[in-house]
């Protein structure tokens, strides 16, 4: 719910067939702070797009935002890349995005705007620059004229994939070089240029950044590679815009491409460029290698002759204008190489395009309501645990939610004090309860008890535990929740010899075995005698234990069980801690002050000392601090 910008990683891939829209994905690896070093097989084709999300917390916080500014901001910083020579290193920095949302948590309702920022460089007066023109569109089989061309352009490819994951970068580039081989430099150069065919099967992929490594002559005959996710027949995807701008105003590219003379730039030289815009039928024109061993695993020869497809544009780069940056025209090895000024001296302005479009085509925020796509039990889930996240977000920061929801809960008594105590427990994340009860709902019950309405009387009444179980999965279904009839063995409780013994018998064994796999156990019958064996279980085994009874006007919360550990003579030599006792102080029990062992507290009693007379009040009181208590542990 922090309303800094955050980064994240979305990716496309080549555009798998004509007429098919450019799909852009975030997932959940999109957040990790940290790209994983390797990928597996069905991302290869995979682009990795760096951006920013930024997430407010009110629809008058979204409609607020400056979403020119904020994009203009996003665009400033690719142009920073490009000046830097920090976008020829790492081509995906030209492809930067933004993502402002706002996110309703409770209706699961998310309004969410994407930018692409394409940068705009315009003088002081305004004016832009002249636009990029097209002069040729060619089939790849100019480029990649045999089948065997082809084949070592994918193993090409590959490779450059390959060298890319073992730096530490798991995505594709999404522009690199296609250069002609070392030994036919001249015969390219001299013969038909930038747009000449790379050779059959001889032509060397490379990553953009070997650019500064090819002579001039390579330089000239190189085409540049693009993997396009736009699917329309004659048009290229937004990512060429930036890369095109780079090629412009570089200083790296600064008289290295093809030059001529004419109108298009305005009276001044202008260059051409080729550029192969890659799709693909699979959407990924990448032979799938081992990444732990880098061997390639070579595919169907006539599956990898049908998956290359696009266009090859032959395209004139417009010279410097007046009033227009230029920053190609800087030597790189100058000082301020990289520093764009306009011809006059002054610095270009940064402007941006990029906000995409609505479902119904014009600039505007998409809308997304997950609701009804969700499984309701997981949207339960989800909302259930909501407050709990807000309250960990910043009043009670280290609120151990996980720690709750694994937490086991036995609970000894599924009557007015087990009803309130496992909905409170329920309100804070815990999901696995165990209900003891040897009742069965009576007509009495319902007012006063949470978990029980009329219907569960009838008929004599159903098993208190069990019932309380299935209430409360009824209340939230992602809960484990078990409800077992017992009678917890009493002292001063005469049993018969035969079946009660037995009972009694399997009672302690139950109860011994449940303290122990049981992190919390909540002790909450009716009467003295019926708490004695839980307290002693708990001091057996060390299990914490809390303790809630209810007089007419007075309740009692505590809590047994071991306390801090003992330090063995005091502070260590030289201010050390002192080493922990083998033995801890224990905390008092709902015994300890009895001078005598607790008989049987029903007999020859009246009926409102036999049943639990209280206040209605108390019961959620004490419930709730016992709740409250136990997650303060």
């Amino acid at each position: 719910l922090a309303t800094d910008p955050r980064p994240l990683v979305g990716t496309y891939v080549c555009a798998r067939r004509s007429g098919n829209e450019p799909r852009f994905l975030l997932s959940r690896a999109s957040f990790d702070k940290e790209r994983p070093a390797a990928v597996p097989a069905a991302a290869l084709g995979e682009v990795g797009c760096p951006g920013e999300i930024l997430n407010v917390n009110t629809s008058g916080d979204f409609k607020a935002l400056d979403k020119n500014l904020l994009l203009k901001r996003a665009a400033g910083r690719v142009w920073r890349e490009i000046e830097s020579g920090a976008a020829l290193a790492d081509p995906s920095l030209l492809t930067r995005f933004l993502l402002i949302s706002f996110a309703d948590l409770k209706a699961h309702n998310f309004v969410y705007w994407f930018g692409f920022p394409a940068v705009l460089l315009t003088n002081p007066t305004g004016r832009p620059p002249n636009p990029v023109k097209v002069a040729a569109r060619r089939p790849v089989e100019s480029i990649l004229s045999t089948a065997e061309a082809r084949r070592g352009f994918c193993a090409g490819l590959s490779a450059l994939r390959l060298a890319e994951a073992r730096a530490g970068r798991p995505y594709c580039p999404p522009f690199f070089l296609l250069a002609p081989p070392s030994d036919e430099l001249g015969a390219q150069a001299a013969g038909a240029g930038a747009g000449a065919s790379a050779g059959a099967g001889q032509a060397r992929v490379l990553a953009l950044s070997a650019w500064a490594e090819l002579d001039p002559s390579a330089k000239r005959a190189a085409v540049f590679c693009f993997l396009d996710p736009c699917g329309i027949d004659l048009h290229p995807g937004w990512p060429l815009r930036n890369f095109l701008l780079m090629l412009q105003t570089s200083p790296a590219f600064a008289g290295a491409l093809t030059r001529e003379t004419g109108e298009a730039g305005g009276g001044a030289a202008s260059s051409r460029a080729s550029v192969l815009c890659l799709r693909s039928k699979s959407g990924a024109v990448l032979r799938r290698f081992e990444a732990d061993g880098g061997s390639l695993e070579a595919e169907e020869e006539e599956e990898e002759d049908r998956a290359i497809e696009g266009m090859v544009l032959d395209l004139v780069l417009p010279g410097a204008q007046q009033g227009t940056t230029r920053a190609a025209s800087t030597p790189a090895a100058e000082p301020g190489a990289g520093k764009a000024e306009t011809a006059g001296g002054e610095l270009p302005s940064v402007g941006a395009v990029g906000w995409e479009a609505n479902a119904r085509g014009k600039p505007g925020a998409r809308r997304m309501d997950l609701a009804a796509l969700m499984d309701p039990r997981r949207l339960a889930e989800a909302s259930a645990d909501l407050n709990l996240r807000l309250m960990r977000w910043r009043a009670l920061p280290s609120l151990d939610t996980e720690r709750l929801a694994a937490c086991k809960v036995l609970l000894l008594g599924a009557g007015t004090l087990g009803c309130a105590v496992s909905r409170t427990l329920l309100g804070w994340g815990v999901r696995n309860f165990t209900l003891v009860d040897s009742g069965t709902v009576s007509f009495s019950n319902p007012t006063r008890q949470s978990l029980f309405e009329f219907a569960d009387c009838e008929g004599g009444g159903k098993p208190k535990a069990a019932c309380a179980a299935a209430a409360l999965r009824r209340i939230f279904p992602g809960v484990a929740a078990e409800g077992l009839a017992l009678t917890i063995p009493m002292p001063g409780h005469a049993l018969m010899a035969g079946a009660e013994e037995e009972e009694a018998k399997e009672a302690v064994a139950w109860l011994d075995e449940a303290f122990q796999t049981h992190d919390l156990v909540f002790l909450l019958t009716d009467t003295r005698e019926s708490r004695w064996l839980p307290s002693l279980l708990a001091a057996c085994h060390g299990t914490c234990l809390l303790d809630a009874a209810l007089g007419m006007d007075s309740f009692l919360v505590m809590r047994h069980g071991a306390g801090p550990p003992l330090q063995k003579g005091g502070a260590a030599e030289g201010g050390a801690a002192a080493e922990p006792a083998n033995d801890s102080p224990r905390l008092g029990c709902y015994f300890c002050n009895d001078v005598v062992a607790p008989q049987d507290s029903t007999r020859d009693r009246t009926l409102d000392q036999m049943c639990t007379v209280t206040r209605p009040g108390l019961a959620p009181i004490a419930a709730a601090l016992a709740a409250e208590l136990a997650v303060a542990l």
